[in-house]
């Protein structure tokens, strides 16, 4: 889960990308990669050739492949040969249709993408890889936006790659001066084919020539939301790019030499499901690193990993409910069909035996019951026999078997994971810091883990994968285990006695908004006093969510709704007396406008956070803050 701009989150970036930039191999290709001529027409075609397919045009600035041209510009042919027709990875559009290149008029036919597209010269050794960032204008993370893209120029850093050029599909609304509703159209058609295009930061080595393991680093970058996850049109062009960039139709070359597609991301929970979609049918093989991800029950649930055992509820089923009483429904030779009592199918016409009478167990044979109504068991079986009369109680279903059994045992199955695809998180699962931290907080005897009255509330954003999965799930009990810290075993507790869960509306922006806008005109300043040395702290966020949250119509009522909403939280938790209240959200300006807030209504309850951010430590404005704990992979330090 993306956690808000935190600095373990960039970390988590910086750890990623510099794995990578050590890893690559500078082969584009297994073999030498020769190319093509280039074809130039005299006009632009009207239409397909006979027997071909469409004629696809894209523009020489309406893409990724600008930063790449203007990179290569003047030493396209220092490594041409103008008879080799050798083939390279294509684009991911039809093999019959025909690919141009426009420019001022002139079309450029793309034969070869590498070449024709990229300008890439033959000889030149490139790496490429797809990050998934923040989506910067759609959403209210455009400061998530700016720190990974940060980030990931830090870490190119620290493995001596530096900013070339960069392409970016965000940013551009238009010049808005439409002479006519046409031109408006056209505008709104170029701007949406724009952003269906991924950004690109090119870096370029900036060490000692014989050491580079690529020359240049091309990171295609694909706009993401806590929501609906991945831009798929990005996504689908990113991984279509690294595959031309590198003349290779299955990816880049890694350490081991296997070509693979590299991805950093995602950055949410809620993009797991995307992300899965997306790769399920590719040819290529997908590795995955994300350094923001932290529910490990999103990431098994998408079967990407397995998350530790009794973190997460079990895998959902066609299960019923255990212990529900079967009957018998009909008896097809020595098959019988049950149900739940009275829930029989009434056009089962084979052998019924009476409905609602339930089916005993007499003897289990090879893993066959065999059953009998009422207690009337066949007194000469000699089948391992269980008690005479003993129900049916449904243990699991699959299909069209059920495990049925007086007592279900413990299952011990292992997930099938997601083929293709390799992932892995950079950060300690969040259901594992919870759980440890109320364990240490149990065994340190500050709280106690009483059923029906927990001590411990985790405040979590609604809508999204990741903040339901922080709160307790009554179709689980977690065990409290050992403690790394605590050197005794803590009691037989379920995990849920020990802290309750309380949801926030998503997307509190408004609200934050209208409370920075209530202080400006109590100090009868916009910009706060002017003779402070520093930048006023300022949560408030004017940019609109048009993506993955629909807008607050009531400008005016909206905020005062949501805020309603938390005094009713806050009351409730007042009443209760909570003692430790945890704040988990995306947005890292939603996590400390809502700490700031329990700290002022509800100041004898102590705050702890998921994660971390430097913003809290900001020596003008920590005052709210002090005593915040912060339960994070990350701690808050520049320099190890």
């Amino acid at each position: 889960m993306k956690r808000g701009g935190t600095i373990g989150s960039a970390a988590g970036v910086l750890l990623m990308a510099a794995f990578f930039l050590r890893g690559g191999t500078p082969s584009p290709s297994g073999s030498p990669v020769q190319s093509p001529a280039v074809v130039q027409a005299e006009r632009p075609p009207a239409a397909p050739e006979k027997g071909g397919g469409k004629v696809r045009k894209l523009s020489v600035e309406g893409g990724p492949w600008k930063a790449s041209r203007d990179h290569f510009a003047g030493r396209k042919s220092i490594c041409e040969t103008p008879a080799d027709q050798t083939t390279g990875a294509r684009s991911s559009y039809s093999g019959e249709d025909k690919l141009y290149l426009e420019d001022d008029g002139a079309l450029t036919e793309i034969r070869r993408p590498r070449f024709d597209l990229w300008a890439v010269p033959r000889c030149e050794s490139v790496q490429a890889m797809v990050a998934i960032v923040p989506d910067p204008v759609h959403t209210h993370l455009a400061l998530a936006f700016d720190r990974t893209i940060e980030a990931l120029q830090l870490a190119a850093e620290s493995g001596n790659y530096v900013v070339d050029r960069y392409w970016l599909p965000w940013g551009d609304e238009g010049s808005h001066a439409w002479s006519d509703y046409e031109s408006f159209k056209q505008e709104r058609r170029d701007l949406r084919n724009k952003e269906e295009q991924p950004g690109l930061l090119l870096f370029r080595w900036n060490g000692n020539p014989k050491q580079a393991t690529a020359n240049i680093l091309y990171v295609f970058l694909v706009a993401d939301t806590s929501t609906f996850g991945m831009n798929g049109f990005q996504f689908k062009h990113a991984v279509d790019y690294v595959r031309q960039v590198c003349d290779d139709n299955r990816g880049c070359r890694g350490a081991d030499s296997r070509p693979r597609i590299h991805v950093l991301g995602p950055t949410f929970s809620g993009s797991l499901a995307s992300l899965t979609a997306l790769t399920a049918r590719s040819p290529s093989e997908f590795k995955v690193f994300s350094g923001t991800i932290s529910s490990a029950c999103a990431i098994q649930n998408q079967k990407l990993a397995i998350a530790p055992e009794g973190l997460c509820p079990p895998e959902e089923k066609a299960k019923l409910t255990e212990g529900t009483l079967f009957s018998v429904c009909s008896a097809r030779g020595s098959e019988l069909t049950l149900a739940p009592e009275g829930a029989c199918d009434p056009d089962d016409k084979a052998g019924h035996l009476p409905e609602g009478i339930p089916a005993n167990v007499c003897a289990t044979q090879n893993q066959e019951l065999v059953a009998a109504v009422g207690g009337s068991c066949p007194q000469d079986d000699s089948a391992p026999k269980l008690a005479n009369g003993a129900a049916f109680i449904v243990c699991s279903m699959e299909d069209r078997e059920m495990t049925l059994a007086p007592v279900c045992p413990a299952e011990k199955k292992t997930p099938q994971l997601a083929r293709g695809i390799t992932f892995k998180s950079f950060v300690a699962p969040s259901e594992t810091s919870i759980s440890r931290f109320i364990e240490y907080l149990k065994t340190a005897k500050e709280i106690s883990c009483t059923p029906g009255h927990p001590e411990v509330a985790i405040l979590s954003e609604a809508a999204t994968t990741f903040g339901a999965a922080q709160r307790p799930s009554g179709r689980y009990m977690g065990k409290l285990q050992t403690s790394a810290i605590a050197s005794v075993q803590s009691e037989d507790v379920g995990l849920d006695a020990c802290y309750a869960g309380f949801s926030y509306p998503r997307e509190i922006s408004s609200l934050r908004n209208a409370y920075h806008a209530s202080a400006s005109d109590v100090t009868g300043s916009k910009n706060g006093d002017a003779s402070r040395p520093y930048l006023s702290f300022n949560l408030s966020d004017q940019q609109s969510n048009s993506s993955d949250e629909p807008p607050d119509f009531s400008k005016q009522q909206s905020p005062l709704s949501k805020e309603a909403v938390l005094m009713k939280v806050v009351s409730e938790l007042r009443n209760n007396r909570y003692k430790l209240i945890g704040v988990v959200g995306t947005n890292g300006l939603d996590v400390l406008f809502l700490s700031n807030f329990l700290r002022t209504a509800y100041p004898d309850a102590r705050v702890f956070l998921i994660s971390s951010d430097l913003l809290f430590e900001r020596e003008l404005d920590n005052a709210s803050f002090v005593g915040t704990l912060s339960v994070s992979t990350y701690p808050l330090v520049t320099r190890l």
